[in-house]
């Protein structure tokens, strides 16, 4: 999925329609009130690194788009789990 596809993502149009545009979801989560939540990400990617991520919701009843919603995040200058803070004097 990317920008330009979600954009031409509209209500009411048919799921089958928009996987041939943009494939399948990353995920698809049941929700309590009998709709699905299809999840898409387009990760952006500078040199090696990625520098941010969208990502895209699709609400889908019956077979059918009824609402989209997007989600912007950035991911930590370094890797939070394996790397020390870069930024931490003492540890140097």
């Amino acid at each position: 999925m990317t920008r330009k596809n979600f954009d031409e993502v509209y209500p009411g149009e048919p799921v089958i329609e928009v996987q041939k545009k943009a494939g399948a979801p990353y995920a698809i989560r049941s929700q309590p009130n009998g709709t699905e939540e299809y999840e898409y990400i387009e990760r952006i990617p500078l040199g090696t690194e990625v520098v941010e991520e969208n990502h895209y919701y699709l609400v889908i009843k019956n077979g059918q788009v009824v609402s989209k919603r997007i989600n912007r995040e950035t991911p930590p200058a370094y890797d939070l789990i394996d790397d020390d803070d870069p930024n931490d004097v003492e540890q140097q």
